[in-house]
């Protein structure tokens, strides 16, 4: 795995941030009842992985990637792949911050927000859910300089 800096990571998140709400809205009209109900199982799976950082994070990735499935191919989908794979690391340490910290409640929550917004078939409030979760990773991690290659402790990340 090639390390991110600080800079490249937020920069990453940034471009998730305009791009997944993208493609959430090209695969909602698509998300049937039997997808609804796989996301809800992932959302449940995540809840209760407790302190098993793996087992949230393999959840967290397939109720993503599945909200995203029924989008119609193309670059986007494989953009965001690529961003997804690039930045694994640091959603592992988001999420053990996150552990030790206040928890995952919050992650959790926006999950549930985002299966209400795609069993309502609404877009605009699936994509200013999905906006908020994005950033709220990123802004946790740029808190965190200490975890990125290339970025001495203490430097403050450059959030534009």
């Amino acid at each position: 795995m090639a390390r991110l800096s600080l800079d490249e990571c937020v920069e990453l998140y940034q471009i998730r941030e305009r791009v997944e709400p993208l493609l959430l809205r090209a695969s909602l009209p698509g998300l049937d009842q039997a997808a609804q109900g796989e996301l809800a199982a992932l959302a449940g799976l995540m809840e209760r992985s407790g302190s098993d950082v793996g087992a949230f994070l393999r959840a967290d990735r397939e109720f993503h990637l599945a909200s995203y499935a029924a989008a119609p191919p193309g670059e986007t989908s494989r953009i965001i792949g690529q961003m997804w794979n690039s930045t694994q690391h640091y959603r592992r340490e988001f999420t053990k911050l996150a552990a030790r910290g206040e928890g995952l409640g919050a992650t959790h929550l926006e999950h549930r927000l985002l299966l209400d917004c795609i069993r309502r078939g609404d877009p605009d409030d699936a994509e200013r859910v999905l906006v908020m979760h994005i950033r709220r990773t990123r802004l946790e991690l740029s808190r965190h300089p200490e975890i990125f290659a290339g970025t001495p402790p203490g430097r403050p990340a450059r959030l534009a």
